[in-house]
């Protein structure tokens, strides 16, 4: 167990090392999940495209709503807010035989 030293031994830290070394104890890297084909997530509701087909299904979404058990497929470029954004393609549960797509920022593998 670490802990905060105040003697003056040989290996006594200033204050300011020691918050900087504590600091990055608290900084551990998480590992990341790759998205790829075949990749488990969940996305924002709202973001998801085209909007006609979720709208039908939920006609009120909550803020926060998020589709859980989102596969992707692949990763592919659509207009959306008048620009040419990097997209994922992804299948769902609640809407068969349909490919829906949405934002990359807003997938969350899972």
């Amino acid at each position: 167990i670490l802990s905060r030293t105040t003697s003056k031994s040989h290996t006594a830290k200033t204050p300011r090392q020691e918050k900087i070394f504590f600091r990055f104890l608290s900084m551990a890297k998480k590992r990341r999940i790759p998205l790829g084909n075949g990749s488990i997530g969940s996305v924002l509701a709202k973001n998801v495209h085209p909007s006609a087909q979720v709208r039908s299904k939920f006609p009120n979404i909550d803020a926060g709503r998020r589709l859980e058990g989102a596969v992707a497929l692949r990763l592919d470029y659509f207009r959306v807010r008048g620009k040419q954004q990097l997209c994922v393609v992804f299948t769902h549960n609640d809407f068969p035989g349909v490919e829906l797509y949405v934002t990359k920022r807003f997938f969350r593998v899972t």
